[in-house]
């Protein structure tokens, strides 16, 4: 009796499944191929370093720091120049050791030009904060001046981080520049102030901290939902 359907190398079925295992095993792009493919999608779409974060909860202690300093200088109207003066300097002095921690703190995904400027800018407010809680600053213009490079100098440091941390979520960057746009007007708005007393300082310096302070708490949460939105990049800057 003729048996047809079997062959030497086993019966029709088992001769295509062995036949299909060994060409899987000597081709192994037709095992792998969509597990490649998607590696490389994966590795392609996945941020450089220029793309890191912002640390959305830097801007968001920095503006609660404003909103406070704002709000104490509200509610405690006809203070004299020192008293002034000194509450300037505790608030430069919250500020500049925030700064100096973000830039200690956040290093993966920013610049280093970046975050040379951050520290710099923190460590000239420490400085300033203690010329200011010594009683070295003996005018009311000279603490505007430090008043406007305070907004100059972070404004110019929001601008930065737009344009070099969160180069590659076109949101996170619109809220730095936002942030930056609104401390350098108010830096400016101080420079070109005439020489007021301290009675228009002090609620000219309220509300604009007050101001300022929003803003940078809004810009905090507009970052943190661009942020949510990008995972991975999150994942490449550490986080």
């Amino acid at each position: 009796m003729e048996t047809s359907g079997t062959t030497p190398g086993g019966s029709p079925g088992g001769g295509s499944g062995s036949n299909g295992a060994k060409s899987a095993q000597e081709d192994p792009l037709a095992v792998g191929g969509a597990g490649v493919a998607a590696g490389y999608v994966a590795v392609a779409s996945r941020p450089g370093p220029a793309t890191g974060r912002a640390p959305w909860w830097l801007s968001l202690t920095l503006g609660l720091l404003a909103l406070a300093f704002g709000f104490v200088l509200l509610s405690w109207p006809l203070l004299d120049v020192v008293v002034f003066q000194m509450l300037v300097g505790v608030w430069l002095l919250g500020d500049g050791f925030t700064r100096v921690a973000g830039a200690l703190l956040v290093r993966e995904g920013r610049g280093a030009g970046e975050t040379i400027f951050s520290a710099l800018v923190g460590v000239l407010l420490i400085v300033t904060a203690a010329l200011c809680l010594r009683g070295l600053v003996t005018t009311l213009v000279l603490v505007v001046v430090f008043l406007s490079l305070k907004w100059l100098l972070t404004g110019f440091g929001d601008l930065m981080a737009a344009m070099a941390s969160v180069a590659g979520h076109p949101r996170g960057r619109g809220w730095l520049i936002t942030s930056g746009l609104v401390a350098v007007a108010v830096g400016v708005g101080f420079l070109l102030l005439p020489e007021l007393s301290l009675a228009g300082v002090e609620p000219v310096t309220a509300f604009s901290s007050i101001g300022v302070g929003l803003v940078q708490v809004v810009v905090a949460f507009g970052l943190r939902a661009a942020q949510a939105r990008h995972p991975a990049a999150e994942v490449a800057s550490g986080g």
